[in-house]
């Protein structure tokens, strides 16, 4: 039985991927990389650096270590200081029907805490009974490491948790925490997100009536 729901929060609570997507672009363009949004969406989950790398790899570009850290300090001031990201509309009322419904909710995601409120503000981060970020596990997703801790601290099993995700290295993590995962087709397509067990088109669709909830 479901008694815990995780959400991620880039693409699943809050729709941030133009602005991460400008703000990477923003630091990058220096190197002649033009950043395309879906190796972002793909990556998703993952720490800032590890998405950096990615973006590297595809472009065949290697930098040391003390330069990836400046890049991912310069985007995200520009992206805090210019983000255009919102909630999805939906989450709060989720939210709502969640906690009326007697679950516990937790925020498990690769971003940090700062980022998140620049995108959406402290109050609706205040909502969650656990807000867990990269700052806070060793390993990211797709580790299942942030799920498990995530179910730690709400005090319940991993199997009684039910993930939303929007992403590849998301669906990774929740399964390999022994979760049961839905998917959001946020910024990416069925093909993408496969490895979930049901997908909806939206979060304004997360129904605690469903048969995912059972």
């Amino acid at each position: 039985m479901i008694r815990a729901v995780l959400f991620d929060f880039d693409g699943v609570v809050a729709k941030t991927l133009e602005s991460h997507a400008r703000s990477w672009q923003h630091v990058l363009s220096r190197y002649g990389i033009q950043v395309d949004p879906r190796d972002i969406a793909l990556n998703e989950g993952q720490p800032a650096i590890e998405i950096l790398r990615a973006i590297l790899a595809k472009n065949g570009l290697q930098l040391p270590e003390e330069e990836l850290q400046e890049l991912v300090r310069q985007k995200r001031e520009h992206y805090q200081q210019t983000t255009e990201a919102r909630a999805y509309d939906g989450v709060g009322d989720l939210l709502q029907r969640l906690k009326a419904a007697g679950y516990k909710t937790a925020l498990v995601t690769g971003s940090i805490r700062s980022n998140m409120a620049a995108a959406v503000g402290e109050e609706l981060l205040s909502r969650f009974d656990v807000v867990l970020t990269s700052e806070d596990v060793p390993r990211g997703k797709p580790h299942p490491d942030p799920f498990l801790e995530g179910a730690r601290r709400l005090g319940v099993k991993p199997e009684e948790c039910l993930v939303i995700e929007n992403a590849p290295m998301g669906i990774r993590a929740a399964k390999a925490a022994g979760m049961r995962c839905v998917a959001i087709l946020s910024t990416l397509g069925p093909e993408d997100l496969s490895g979930a067990d049901y997908l909806v088109e939206s979060i304004s669709q997360i129904d605690p009536s469903a048969p995912y909830f059972r």
